[in-house]
């Protein structure tokens, strides 16, 4: 049985090469919820972490019971988006390896938006960090606990 390569969901490699601001929505596998069973605190500090070893600011981000919000910018151009990403998710999944049920944390396809003007950049991170009121987590963004960076700290 041979296997088909899936089309790529993401745009021309070289449009992801910094400096660039992007953003990221990438869920766990089968819905895991990583709140309940006690990951997300991992994940939050192993995205600190991250931010320092491989230089680039967290603008945004929100760790919900079954994916992860990332909004990045990266500033040097030898730096690419979709790589760094690639990075994050290998990097958590080998550090939480044995805590999750399944043989992988992460699903293969994630959505991924590169921010284009200052405008959009404060309206996806509005709804990054407003995730868990809509989905009726918290009644103030400032309420959970799993949410973070540059703008999360302006805001609250």
């Amino acid at each position: 049985m041979s296997w088909v390569r899936r089309k790529s969901i993401h745009l021309d490699k070289i449009l992801y090469q910094g400096p660039i601001q992007g953003s990221a929505t990438i869920c766990f596998y089968k819905k895991f919820d990583v709140i309940k069973t006690g990951l997300a605190d991992q994940i939050v500090s192993l995205i600190y972490d991250l931010e320092k070893r491989y230089h680039f600011d967290c603008l945004v981000y929100c760790v919900m019971p079954d994916h992860l919000h990332l909004l990045i910018e990266l500033e040097d151009e030898s730096q690419n988006f979709l790589d760094l990403i690639h990075r994050i998710k290998q990097i958590i999944s080998f550090e939480l390896k044995g805590k999750y049920p399944y043989r992988q944390l992460w699903q293969d396809r994630y959505f991924d938006h590169i921010i284009r003007n200052e405008k959009e950049l404060i309206i996806i991170a509005r709804y990054i960090l407003e995730n868990p009121v809509r989905k009726e987590l918290v009644n103030d963004f400032r309420d959970w606990q799993y949410s973070g960076g540059y703008f999360y700290e302006l805001w609250k």
